[in-house]
């Protein structure tokens, strides 16, 4: 992928390459067996909508990284997952939000959450019937 030489830069000059194992790209198949041997997923768009790994991750309980004022974000936001989420306010330059992003996965890194599949039909129906105070 594009910026997988950069990454590997940058983890190398925070001293993350003796946590970090680069996977490469995978097919969509091989990673939902694979997601429950992973410690993080990393997401580091600013630019995006809502992913389906997010969705994914969190299903298989694994803490994904993202930055706040995205569809991740989003998606996190609506379970409650907040401490995956990097704060982007008030940043002042681009390695300060590598930091930022650093210190999250940092403070996740190994710690699984079961939360079975909170996108469940009968889950949502729940929250849609809260946000808009619906009788049962």
């Amino acid at each position: 992928f594009p910026s997988h030489d950069n990454l590997r830069k940058i983890s190398t000059r925070l001293n993350l390459e003796s946590v970090v194992t680069w996977k490469g790209m995978v097919a969509r198949a091989e990673l939902r067996n694979a997601l429950a041997k992973y410690d993080a997923i990393l997401h580091p768009s600013v630019r995006e909508g809502a992913s389906t790994i997010t969705g994914e991750a969190i299903v298989a309980g694994i803490p994904i990284v993202v930055f706040e004022d995205t569809g991740a974000a989003g998606t996190l936001n609506f379970i409650g997952m907040n401490q995956w989420i990097v704060p982007t306010k008030k940043a002042r330059n681009r390695n300060e939000l590598i930091l930022r992003f650093a210190a999250v996965l940092l403070k996740v890194l190994g710690r699984r959450v079961d939360y079975g599949n909170p996108f469940s039909p009968e889950k949502l129906q729940n929250e849609v019937e809260k946000w808009y105070e619906l009788d049962k």
